[in-house]
């Protein structure tokens, strides 16, 4: 199978920062992909670390392991899902 050739493209991204609004404390956060990586959240390594990035919330589960997560069982189907 031939790989399709990508034209490149140049993008401008352009912020005006003169009328800005403040965020909320907390709005940000992020995901965390922990399935597969052998790190837990009771992990007090990484509760240190996200800590000092102050996230609002935390996205679980993310990634490709939310493929495989079961909503209705809070149970990932492992046999579906393998770390890429």
């Amino acid at each position: 199978m031939a790989v399709p050739t990508l034209a490149q493209t140049n993008v401008i991204v352009a912020f005006t920062t003169t009328n800005s609004i403040a965020l909320n404390v907390g709005f940000a956060g992020f995901t965390t992909e922990l399935l597969g990586t052998g790190v837990e959240y009771g992990d007090t390594n990484m509760q240190h670390y996200a800590a000092m990035l102050s996230p609002g919330w935390l996205l679980f589960p993310a990634g490709e392991t939310g493929d495989a997560f079961d909503w209705a069982t809070g149970l990932t189907d492992t046999n579906s899902w393998r770390p890429s």
